[in-house]
């Protein structure tokens, strides 16, 4: 998979933003790989499933810029290196 990138911290930058993400997973699929589960396409999804309406979603965690802001800026410390 070098082709895909060239360091372990240029991985951990392309998968903390789920646009990058969504063209590495492509990428991937192309080459026999399955798609991630972190994929901003879900997101409508998952807010269904917790709070069955978006009206109940919004009243809860904001705007829908803010959620997905939240979103995409919460993973980027999942693939973080831990601190040494």
């Amino acid at each position: 998979m070098p082709e895909c990138f060239k360091s372990e911290e240029e991985l951990r930058a392309l998968w903390s933003n789920p646009q990058t993400r969504k063209a590495m997973l492509a990428k991937l699929a192309e080459a026999g790989f399955g798609k991630g589960e972190l994929d901003q396409e879900k997101l409508p999804h998952l807010l269904h499933l917790k709070y069955q309406a978006l009206p109940d979603a919004t009243a809860a965690l904001g705007t829908t810029e803010q959620i997905l802001a939240t979103f995409t800026e919460f993973q980027k410390f999942l693939y973080r290196r831990p601190a040494a």
